[in-house]
């Protein structure tokens, strides 16, 4: 079942992701945005560097955003150097995605975008 809540926040995080890589930049970056249950990620994508390592496109989480139902709130998640997601302590839980997102974007200790 969709989440009313998650619903907006995914189309705040896509706006704002569409509009973080210029047009003339996409075919060396792009960021996809997925939502699964009450999460929703930032994925930066890049492409093959090397034709022996493949086709596919690499991706590395830049954030993830979770919506606690029972607290009505978001909490944001940064990538560790392991690749696993941990929790982004500076700013504590939001009611709203907003707060979360411009805390992404403004990046002030290097967690999301380095």
């Amino acid at each position: 079942m969709s989440r009313p809540e998650v619903e907006f926040a995914a189309k705040l995080v896509e706006r704002y992701a569409a509009a973080k890589v210029p047009a003339e930049a996409q075919d060396q970056v792009r960021l996809e945005v997925e939502t699964a249950g009450n999460s929703i990620t930032i994925w930066e994508c890049r492409p093959p560097w090397r034709p022996e390592y493949g086709l596919e496109w690499t991706r590395m989480g830049i954030a993830r955003f979770r919506y606690s139902p029972s607290e009505k709130s978001w909490s944001v998640y940064w990538t560790r150097s392991d690749l696993k997601f941990q929790r982004y302590t500076l700013v504590g839980p939001q009611s709203g995605i907003g707060p979360l997102l411009d805390e992404v974007a403004r990046d002030p200790h290097a967690c999301f975008w380095g």
